[in-house]
């Protein structure tokens, strides 16, 4: 892979990519939209192998932006676009009220936890289970705290936290479970529900 070259289209934004090695790549905005057409870096990548041709690849850019693609090397498709601000997966603003949400992982107590202005919102509850399976059973957002959209944000964080760390996502969740049916960005590291999963829980 090290010095390969695969152009990226997804419609508002192309970009070419070297592969330098392994564990570095350059790209190239040729066409991005808000973002200046020539624009190129340099970037450490974080590459993992989820099955034959199909990697995570994941990088923090000048910017302090991550992004996380699932990828097909050999036919250059983007399967997923997880873009996050510097601090996204610990803050960002609601835009109606301009509070500070938070999300934070919660490992001891199996869960994500969204925050407003420090004031406990809502969670995510999972369940890791076998190889690398994360299973999200459970998500609640407080009654006052509802309609500002926490729901989505606390789900699109905890996913994409998740499958940066390498887990693969099991939708017990009624909620997480129709979030994902519009959001095929994650199709690549979702995985259907088993019996085994539902023992799991119980």
């Amino acid at each position: 892979m090290a010095g390969k070259t695969r152009r990226f289209d997804r419609g508002w934004l192309k970009v070419r990519f070297t592969f330098n090695s392994p564990s570095q790549g350059s790209f190239v905005v040729e066409e991005g939209g808000v973002i200046p057409n020539g624009h190129a870096e340099t970037v450490a990548l974080d590459l993992k192998e989820m099955r034959d041709d199909v990697h995570l690849n994941s990088w923090t850019e000048a910017s302090g932006a991550t992004v996380t693609h699932v990828e097909n090397f050999a036919n250059a498709t983007v399967y997923s676009k997880y873009v996050t601000s510097q601090n996204e997966r610990t803050t960002a603003m609601n835009d109606q009220n301009q509070q500070e949400v938070t999300i934070r992982d919660n490992p001891d107590k199996g869960r994500f936890d969204v925050l407003v202005e420090d004031t406990h919102a809502g969670f995510s509850m999972y369940k890791d289970f076998g190889e690398m399976q994360r299973i999200f059973y459970h998500t609640v957002v407080f009654d006052e705290f509802e309609g500002r959209g926490l729901a989505g944000t606390l789900t699109r964080t905890a996913l994409s936290t998740s499958a940066q760390a390498g887990y693969r996502i099991v939708a017990v969740c009624p909620y997480v479970k129709k979030w994902l049916s519009t959001h095929h960005d994650f199709d690549e590291v979702t995985d259907p529900v088993g019996r085994e999963h539902l023992r799991a829980l119980r």
